[in-house]
Order: structure tokens, then C-alpha cells, then sequence
């Protein structure tokens, strides 16, 4: 079993333990791979950038993922994979995202109501719940011309299943993928409910026709090249797109807002700036906020490549076929690169802090050639969001602290509740 065990009981224990207990570079083995674990930032830097050809997304983890999301600009690989990458890019491009701002907007200040009634009554709601809700249906508007309210709980049951169950196959493959029984079932029956609402949003679009400049338009064009997609190819972007579009700004926007909201200091600088000219493009005080949620909280906590060639790393050897491992949940708490490293901070991410650091110190989106192709936006987004509610409200939690769950992206376990005071 090697350490399969301990990692499928507590990953975030585990990775913790083996950086405090072995430094930097860690061997182990994961039934029958050979694993290495990376968590310095120039280690970092060499495998996702400086020589990121030689390490490949062929493991196990992503065929995993693959059944479910498809083959995406997550799970894909290769010539293919740049390929896509470029198909999609421009419906990312800054000037574009500029446009989707109104959308952002709308989907806010639609939650913030749905707030206010509930802050009349003293309801607290699930903040962990409500991001994943807004979310959606931006993600939904602004990449897909769509709205997915009606189906959002549906969605939301489905990617958590989803999330979930991979994850329990991760750890664990036993049984083996596929094999009959109810986690199987329970898969399949989330996966149908994706290619149900897939299958929606592109019949409607094809039914009323029209480039809006969107992504949807983009993966829809026809131009009679091999450049245009299949409808499978279709189907897994825009799984992928509303998978990672969604879940990971959720998560990223909930530790935010509870971190805020139990350190006065932080708030009270927040609401200031939210309620005064804070930028919306991941600059100003509420991106610093959230840089720092992300730094101790990445939605992207760890992620593996393998190396398809024998390497050097740090001093040590990386044998062909090897699974390379990288965690920003730990290099981000890396004592030698951050002071206080448990500590919530956002001072750390002023303009005068970040250039002290290596840059693969910090690294929530990836980075190099993979790094997320919605970077840009997820910023953009999420610090609209956290300076709009800063603007309307106090939050105070209800339930105990929210403890982190390593499931493909890290997210708070179970609710989070907090109860809302109109400013």
C-alpha cells in the first residue's frame, strides 16, 4: 500500500508531515507508483515551466477525471491540448472580460436581494452554498450566453458527487473504476445530469443562432477547418469551463469572506476600500484579501505530472515515468518564503511584499504554459464580488470554523453559516 493509507485518511496531514519532517524533496510510493513530491519554488519553477515538456499530464489521476469532465483544457494533454487552448483563448482576452462585468454585476446584486430578506428576518445562510450559486450562474452568462438558475441545484448536487467521488478514487482506487456498486451509480447518475444540461445549452444556441462573442460561439463555429470541435469535444469544455469556472472561485470567495469576518482589522480595511474606489481587476485591498485566502486556502491544491524522461531536480534524480508532485497548499506555508506562514495576512500581497518573493512561491493558478486559462477573469470576478458584499454587508459565523476537505479542489467541509448585518 506504501502510503496510499495515510493519504487517502488526511492528504493535507500528510503532504504537511512530509515537508516538516523530510524538507523539501519527499520519495514515497502510492500502491504500485513511485511517487516524488516538489515543494520548493525553484523545484516548482523546473517542472511547470523550465523544462514543463518533460512532465505530462499521463497519470492516473486525470484519466480518472476524464469519464467525467472529459477530455478539457483540464485533463488533455499535448498537441491537442494547445490546440484548444487557442480556439478558446479569445474569449478570455481583457477586453472581453471588461464586457462580462455587467453580468458579474447583475448576478451580485440579484444574491445581495435574496440577502437583504434574509437578513430581515435574522437567517443566517451558507455562504459556502450562496458562492457556488452565484458563481454558476455567471460562469452560465458570461461564457455561455445561459441562464442556469433552474438548474443550479441539480448542477451543484452533480459536481459535488463528482468532485467527491474522484477524489475517493483518487486516494483509493479500490474497487477499480467502473466496478458495479453504488459509488458507480452515483457517478453515473451525476455525469447524466451534466450531459443533460450540456445538451441544453448547445440546442438552445444552435435553435436562436448568433455569434456572441462568447465562448459557447467560439466552441460552435463552423468554418468548415479542422480547427472546429465535435460535439463531444464540445460537450467536455464546456464541462470543464463550468466545473473549474465555478467550483474553484466558490471555494476561493467562502474562505475569503469567513477569514474577513473573524479578523476585525481585515474587515474594517475591506469595507473601507470596498465602499471607496477599490479596483475590480484583482488589484486594491479586496485582492489582497483574496490572494491571501488562496494563498492558505487554494481551490488547486496539489496536482501531479509525470515525468516522461529521467531528470534532475534540486540535486536529485527523476526516474522516467516517475509521478511528480507539486502542492501549493504547502509551498504557499513555506517557512524559508513566508513569515508567519499560518497566519492570515493580506499585507503579504501589497505592491512592495510581492516583489521580494520568488515568483513559484505563490503559484493558485498554476503557472507556466497550463496556467489557468481563466485567471484573469476568476479575478476580475471574485474581487467584485467580495467588494459588493463588503459594500452591503457584515458577515458573522454561526458554525464553527469551516475545516478544509481535499477533494479535487479544496473547499470548506459542510456549511458555512453566517448571519448578516446590513451596513
Amino acid at each position: 500500500m506504501g502510503s496510499a493509507l495515510e493519504i487517502g485518511r488526511d492528504p493535507l496531514r500528510a503532504y504537511t508531515r512530509y515537508a516538516r519532517t523530510y524538507g523539501d524533496v519527499v520519495s514515497a510510493r502510492f500502491l504500485r507508483w513511485r511517487l516524488q513530491f516538489f515543494f520548493h519554488p525553484e523545484h516548482v519553477a523546473h517542472i511547470l515551466q523550465r523544462n514543463q515538456a518533460n512532465y505530462s499530464k499521463d497519470l492516473y489521476t486525470y484519466h480518472l477525471l476524464r469519464p467525467a469532465v472529459g477530455n478539457g483544457l483540464v485533463t488533455n494533454d499535448g498537441a491537442g491540448w494547445l490546440a484548444q487552448r487557442r480556439l478558446v483563448q479569445p474569449a478570455f482576452h481583457r477586453e472581453r472580460i471588461r464586457v462580462m462585468a455587467a453580468e458579474i454585476d447583475g448576478a451580485t446584486a440579484r444574491m445581495l436581494d435574496r440577502w437583504a430578506e434574509q437578513a430581515s428576518v435574522g437567517a443566517p445562510v451558507d455562504v459556502a452554498e450562496e458562492m457556488l450559486r452565484v458563481t454558476l450562474e455567471i460562469v452560465g452568462r458570461v461564457l455561455f450566453g445561459v441562464d442556469l438558475n433552474s438548474e443550479a441545484a441539480a448542477a451543484g448536487r452533480a459536481f459535488r458527487d463528482i468532485n467527491e467521488l474522484i477524489t475517493s478514487y483518487v486516494h483509493m482506487p479500490l474497487p477499480p473504476y467502473g466496478f458495479p456498486g453504488r459509488r458507480t451509480r452515483r457517478l453515473g447518475s451525476a455525469i447524466a445530469t451534466l450531459d443533460s444540461l450540456v445538451q441544453r445549452v448547445v440546442d438552445e444556441r444552435r435553435q436562436h443562432g448568433g455569434d456572441r462573442s462568447d465562448v459557447l460561439s467560439i466552441l460552435l463555429q463552423d468554418d468548415g477547418s479542422e480547427q472546429g470541435m465535435s460535439d463531444r469535444q464540445v460537450r467536455d469544455e464546456i464541462v470543464t469551463l463550468l466545473f473549474a469556472g465555478h467550483e474553484t472561485s466558490a471555494s476561493a470567495l467562502t474562505w475569503a469572506l469567513y477569514m474577513a469576518s473573524t479578523h476585525a482589522d481585515v474587515e474594517t480595511r475591506l469595507h473601507a476600500s470596498a465602499s471607496a474606489t477599490d479596483s475590480a481587476d484583482g488589484h486594491g485591498y479586496a485582492g489582497m484579501v483574496l490572494n491571501e485566502a488562496m494563498r492558505l486556502y487554494p481551490p488547486a491544491w496539489s496536482f501531479g505530472r509525470r515525468a516522461v524522461a529521467a531528470d534532475e531536480i534540486g540535486g536529485y534524480d527523476v526516474r522516467a515515468g516517475t509521478l511528480v508532485w507539486v502542492s501549493p497548499y504547502i509551498t504557499h506555508r513555506h517557512p524559508d518564503f513566508w513569515d508567519r506562514p499560518d497566519v492570515f495576512d493580506p499585507d503579504r500581497f501589497a505592491p512592495e511584499c510581492e516583489s521580494k518573493r520568488p515568483q513559484f512561491a505563490y503559484f493558485p493558478f498554476s503557472s507556466g504554459p497550463r496556467m489557468c486559462i481563466g485567471s484573469h477573469f476568476a479575478m476580475t470576478e471574485m474581487t467584485s464580488i467580495l467588494s459588493a458584499i463588503a459594500r452591503s454587508f457584515r458577515l458573522r459565523p454561526v458554525s464553527p470554523p469551516p475545516e478544509p476537505q481535499a477533494l479535487i479542489t479544496l473547499r470548506p467541509r459542510g456549511p458555512v453559516l453566517m448571519r448578516l448585518h446590513r451596513r
